[in-house]
């Protein structure tokens, strides 16, 4: 299994039989009236796909004995590319994610619907819906997932809802042995800057020296399966 594979894996773990989480990639901030600000997707998102687009969704569902990944962008068109830039298509989305589901945004509120409804549900019961309830994420301009939610309640009033933010950034709290070394080949073995006259690129360095020791102990603890009772800081 990839890393994206790996850690959808663990967050189908972490989720109860008979539900659905929805993470959204975020919307991009309008600039001007034909331009928008540069775009960086939700780091939740990201961390699950690997993609880098606004308007994508991932559409998880867990039902007994069963595990379905949705992936949803918008669609590609040459002419809107020469204003919003290049977008993936289908089949690159599905490169990097590793997802083989991958849909136009178009038939995401029919499969949505198709998987909440109460009658002929596609799925059996989905009795729990999870939604990222991060502090000012946008699915599009003016609506947050904090609105979202309230729409999906009065919509569906037989579903719990609840936020799987906390479940997200637990587990990318533990870091995997391929994003340690990720982590050292960027950082750890760079010179650190010798202009250290304000104290600040020193400062830098030594702080990510502390980031990489820090993820590798937790990643020993975890793999050991020890409970980390309290937080000490590694030198660099």
């Amino acid at each position: 299994m990839k890393e994206f594979d790996v850690r959808r894996a663990k967050l189908f773990d972490a989720l109860p039989d008979n539900s659905l989480a929805l993470v959204f990639a975020g919307a991009a901030k309008i600039r001007s009236e034909d331009e928008y600000f540069p775009f960086f997707a939700n780091r939740n998102f990201f961390y699950l796909t690997g993609i880098e687009q606004e308007n994508s969704v991932l559409m998880l569902v867990k039902c007994p004995g069963e595990r379905k990944e949705y992936l949803f962008l918008d669609e590609h068109n040459e002419l809107k590319e020469r204003w919003t830039g290049k977008r993936l298509s289908f089949e690159a989305a599905s490169e990097i994610s590793q997802i083989t589901n991958v849909y136009s945004n178009n038939n995401f509120e029919a499969m949505l619907q198709m998987g909440l409804s109460k009658e002929n549900n596609v799925y059996g019961n989905i009795s729990h819906l999870y939604l990222d309830l991060s502090d000012e994420l946008k699915i599009k301009n003016g609506v947050s997932t904090q609105i979202y939610k309230q729409e999906l309640e009065e919509k569906y009033p037989h579903l719990t809802i609840s936020n799987i933010y906390p479940l997200i950034v637990e587990l990318r709290l533990v870091k995997s042995e391929s994003e340690i070394a990720e982590i050292y080949d960027k950082y750890a073995f760079q010179t650190p800057p010798r202009n250290d006259a304000l104290g600040h690129y020193v400062s830098t360095y030594q702080d990510m020296r502390y980031l990489v020791g820090w993820a590798e102990y937790n990643y020993n603890a975890a793999k050991t399966r020890c409970t980390v009772k309290f937080h000490t800081k590694v030198n660099p």
